[in-house]
């Protein structure tokens, strides 16, 4: 059997005949050849090239591979915030609530002046937890938005004896005052325009129905004592979720009757002349019938309602005010 014929070697080339072996050199390309060869591979890297600089060179080099955007230098990929739309509000931490209160999630509202507020925040006065519902602004008064206590006062905020959960009743103006004033950061009893606002005087639905409770609703009058002021029924609820406007006793605002046919003096800081005469609003719960629109038109613009400053009632109590700057 004739030998294995060796591998090609780096010098020769071995080719197999039945006598033996021989051995011949490998056939070289002439210079022109590899002339050619090189000039075809530079023609070809070029091409490369520019599709490269073409595809690559005017691609941002601070950018991912995701499309974020990082600083020079930095290697750790990082997103810019979105900016607000109108579809997609700033987040809740951005809304304004007066402060000594906490707002409510999923109540932020923005203001005509730009401002992102809470419609409904919470202060806490002696273990009792005390609602703010946000009013706006309104003509034709000229009122400025503000916060009021969704419930009268009762008793157990105020730190007085009974039943803890009925409207506070039999103080003074002056003390009424002196708790919102003392108990909450610029806290004060409501200007009558304020309390009128509060109850929907000026809104579409006063044009409509007679009644200051929402369409339904039944106020607490017709009764011989007062109920429990912060009940989550439908009985006494108006256009803004306030309870009791139209029933279950008066409350102080912070105006005074100074003389017929002037208008009233507000007393802003809470503090009245025990024979000052303080306008009151609301509707005593023994009474026939709760409070309406022509009543609180009446009282608005010729009668008002007007207890002494420093007599306490059994009927009357108050609610607070927080101003919404």
């Amino acid at each position: 059997k004739p030998p294995r014929p060796p591998g090609p070697s780096a010098a020769a080339t071995q080719l197999y005949t039945p006598g033996g072996t021989t051995t011949r050199r490998p056939v070289r390309p002439p210079a022109r050849r590899w002339a050619a060869i090189a000039v075809a591979a530079g023609i070809i890297l070029a091409i490369v090239g520019l599709i490269g600089f073409v595809l690559w060179g005017n691609r941002d080099p601070a950018k991912t591979t995701s499309g974020s955007t990082q600083p020079s230098g930095d290697t750790t990929p990082t997103s810019s915030p979105t900016p607000p739309t109108k579809d997609k509000p700033p987040p809740a931490a951005d809304a304004w609530a007066p402060p000594g209160t906490d707002g409510e999630t999923g109540s932020e509202v923005r203001l005509n002046d730009g401002r992102r507020v809470y419609k409904w925040v919470t202060a806490t006065v002696n273990g009792q937890p005390v609602r703010f519902r946000l009013i706006p602004a309104g003509n034709p008064d000229g009122v400025d938005p503000f916060y009021i206590t969704a419930e009268k006062i009762t008793n157990r905020a105020f730190d007085s004896t009974g039943d803890p959960n009925i409207p506070a009743t039999e103080m003074a103006a002056g003390e009424a005052g002196k708790f919102a004033r003392e108990k909450f950061r610029k806290g004060r009893l409501p200007t009558p325009a304020e309390w009128d606002h509060a109850a929907g005087r000026h809104l579409k639905q006063a044009e409509v129905r007679p009644n200051v409770t929402r369409e339904g609703g039944r106020p607490w009058v017709n009764a011989d004592r007062p109920a429990v002021a912060d009940r989550k029924d439908s009985s006494d609820v108006n256009e803004f979720d306030l309870y009791d406007m139209a029933g279950n006793g008066r409350e102080w605002t912070c105006g005074v009757l100074v003389k017929r046919g002037v208008p009233v003096a507000n007393r802003l800081d809470g503090r009245f002349d025990d024979d000052e005469r303080v306008v009151l609003r609301g509707r005593n719960y023994t009474l026939a019938h709760g409070l309406t629109f022509a009543d609180l038109q009446k009282e608005a613009t010729r009668e008002p309602q007007t207890q002494l400053a420093g007599v306490k009632s059994p009927y009357t109590g108050f609610r607070v005010v927080l101003p919404a700057k």
